[in-house]
Parts: structure tokens; sequence; C-alpha cells
């Protein structure tokens, strides 16, 4: 009985943390919308002067912290190109507790159990 308890146990935790997880790191790696980072980055870029530089804008996912680097550039100055930083440290935070309580899960479902009643030899 205790066997099967702790694999439901197990089993609800590697099924809901994980799934917590994939869902975090889903909304972890966007800025402003589920498309591409450069379209995502373009609309946050600083818009020009009337008749000013055009901007370049390109940009990409980061997994560790999860987020979106966008990096801007302007062909008409002479500032080089300058990255902006979008870390979503609280979806990185649950990304990684949650994917640890799920192992945890699966380990609890996969292994038997090594110490208890069920274990211990008759005497």
């Amino acid at each position: 009985m205790r066997q099967l308890l702790r694999r439901l146990l197990g089993l609800a935790l590697a099924l809901v943390f994980g799934a917590l997880a994939l869902i975090s790191v889903l909304f972890g790696v966007t800025l402003d919308g589920e498309e591409h980072p450069d379209i995502q980055c373009s609309r946050s870029a600083p818009r020009p002067a009337a008749g000013g530089p055009s901007t370049v804008t390109t940009g990409e996912r980061t997994w560790f912290p999860l987020g979106v680097n966008c990096t801007y550039d302007s062909p008409d100055d002479d500032v080089g190109p300058q990255t902006v930083v979008n870390s979503n440290w609280p979806a990185t935070f649950i990304w990684i507790t949650s994917s640890g309580i799920a192992i945890f899960g699966a380990v609890l479902l996969l292994t038997p159990a090594r110490f208890g009643r069920e274990s211990r030899p008759a005497r």
C-alpha cells in the first residue's frame, strides 16, 4: 500500500510540476507576444526622431536566465550596437524549482522504496 501511495505521489509531482516547468519556459522567453524575438524587440525599439536615423533591431531568446535580448543599431550614427537584456527572473526561478520537484517525482515514481517496512527482512 505504501508503495502504491509513493508511486501516485511521484506521478502527481512529475505531472503537475513538469507542466508548470514547461509553462514557465514558454512564457519566460517572450517579451511582447509569441512571434520571433526580432519582431518582439521591434515593438519596444526606440522610435527615431523625425528625419532621424533608422534603427535595425535583432533579438534572441536566452535560456539562463529566461528572457529576450534585444540589440538595436543605427547604421547612420557613430554609436555601436546596444543590447538591452530583458531577463525574466521570476519565470527562471519557477522553471528551476518546478523542474527539480518534477525530477524528484519521477524518481519516486520509477524507483522502488529502499527504506521502510516493505524492504526490511522478516524476523
